[in-house]
Formats: C-alpha cells, sequence, structure tokens
C-alpha cells in the first residue's frame, strides 16, 4: 500500500511542480507529461500492477527511495516557497 500511495504522491507533486513551472528533469517523464493520458496510466496502473505481483518485502527498497525522493520534493517546495 505504501508503494503505491508513494507512488501517487510522486505523480501529485510532479503534476503540481509542472504547472508551477518547473521543468522536469527526467527525459522519460518530461516525453510522459506531454501525454497526460499515457503518463496518469504509467504512474497508476504500473505501481499498482507492480505492487500486486512482487513480493511485499521486495518492495522495500523501492518503498524506501520513494520515500527518500518525497522527502526530497518536500524540501524543494519549501526552499522554492520561501
Amino acid at each position: 500500500m505504501s508503494f503505491v500511495l508513494l507512488n501517487q504522491f510522486d505523480l501529485t507533486v510532479t503534476v503540481l511542480a509542472v504547472s508551477l513551472g518547473f521543468t522536469e528533469l527526467n527525459p522519460f517523464v518530461r516525453y510522459l507529461i506531454e501525454a497526460p493520458v499515457l503518463f496518469l496510466v504509467i504512474k497508476q496502473v504500473v505501481p499498482v500492477c507492480i505492487a500486486w505481483f512482487m513480493p511485499g518485502k521486495l518492495l522495500l527498497p523501492s518503498i524506501a527511495l520513494l520515500g527518500i525522493i518525497a522527502v526530497w520534493n518536500i524540501k524543494e517546495f519549501i526552499v522554492f516557497l520561501l
């Protein structure tokens, strides 16, 4: 559940950042943002499928990495707002 929620948080932060004028640094995600339906499918369906088929203990490194990314994104927004 946390894997999917962190992916949804990343999706929300990415959309918010792009709408505020930030540039997405990942070229693959930058391409996907130009095709919003494809972007939503990949950012919503793929994590659910991964979480469904992958044993929980194998998701732990991904959850940790996504947690670090979430903290980084929050820090960047705070710096931007100040």
